[in-house]
């Protein structure tokens, strides 16, 4: 009898920690930042640093959350940014925009017992030669299971990403990139 039930609870314990493996949502576009974008008055693009991190995922204890289109994060967080300016009406490739390159450093996913956040850590820099380094944590709800880990932290990188973009645009040192 103990060897059956020690033999199910290993089946059960093993199907609830099966790993999970899902994608972040497409990004959309926050009216939030697109208030602050349009305060602006400057033309702006984003690019990114070749030494940015690469990956196009990120895992946490059994969790892995993919980019859609198998982009890189760092490719995303660009992508995301550049949106938001083209639909503030701010973005341009012209020679005279301030071109800010963002230097993803690194990126952690945190997933334990209800506890759960995204973690970044990002350098900004413009073709003026200004430039600042951003550390942020952004907390969302977790499920203790690891299998479901994942779908609460794909659900939460697109608002984080926006809260990220709304974080440089508001942070202090972001003005000195601009002058």
């Amino acid at each position: 009898m103990k060897k059956n039930l020690s033999i199910l609870f290993l089946v059960i314990f093993s199907i609830i920690n099966t790993a999970c493996s899902t994608q972040a949502k497409t990004y959309q576009i926050s009216s939030l930042n697109n208030a602050k974008m349009m305060q602006l008055h400057k033309k702006i693009n984003v690019q990114l640093s070749p030494s940015s991190i690469n990956d196009t995922s990120v895992s946490s204890r059994l969790s892995s959350i993919s980019m859609p289109n198998n982009d890189r994060i760092d490719e995303y967080i660009k992508n995301a940014f550049n949106g938001e300016l083209r639909y503030a009406k701010v973005y341009s490739l012209n020679k005279d925009a301030v071109v800010l390159t963002l230097e993803l450093q690194d990126v952690e996913l945190y997933t334990r017992f209800g506890n759960a956040s995204w973690n970044f850590k990002i350098k900004i820099s413009s073709n003026n030669n200004e430039s600042f380094t951003l550390r942020t944590q952004y907390p969302f709800e977790s499920l203790h299971s690891s299998e479901f880990d994942g779908y609460p932290a794909a659900s939460a990188f697109k608002p984080v990403v926006q809260e990220l973009i709304l974080d440089i645009i508001y942070d202090k040192e972001f003005i000195n990139l601009l002058k």
